[in-house]
């Protein structure tokens, strides 16, 4: 394969991951294209909502009608899978978002809230040494408590 092509390849990796890779063989990047392809989704919630697709990329929340609280479900749980948490209303300072997850902590927390207007949290699913699955909280714009 020609190397502009393994660039474009790279690239594209990069754009759907959000992140920059190191140097890898071609067929890495078109595995992590493939993991990633049409993991493109959002979806707006303005009440208590349960998260169990893998596939869901953004969690836009409506504060505007009280505080949501959304619970992460072991169905989520995919090695690599990211969820952004967005504060949409402008009203967290008012109705947190309060982010739980049903087997476990987030960042070593019991929840994580965004009581910030405009707040962001992004989680994301690793695999820790042993084995077993946790949720890091990799970003945040505003004050997450």
């Amino acid at each position: 394969m020609p190397k502009t092509e393994h660039a474009n390849l790279r690239e594209i990796a990069e754009q759907l991951t959000g992140e920059s890779l190191p140097r890898l063989t071609t067929n890495s990047y078109i595995e992590i294209i493939e993991q990633n392809i049409g993991r493109q989704q959002s979806e707006t919630v303005g009440a208590d909502t349960t998260v169990t697709d893998p596939n869901l990329d953004t969690l836009a929340v409506d504060t505007s009608d009280g505080p949501v609280n959304i619970t992460i479900a072991p169905e989520f749980e995919v090695t690599g899978t990211r969820l952004t948490v967005v504060d949409i209303s402008n009203n967290a300072v008012l109705n947190n978002i309060t982010i739980t997850r049903d087997n476990g902590t987030i960042a070593n927390l019991a929840s994580v809230t965004i009581d910030t207007n405009g707040g962001v949290a992004v989680l994301e699913v690793v695999e820790l040494l042993d084995g077993t699955l946790d949720i890091a909280l990799t970003a945040t714009v505003g004050s997450i408590l």
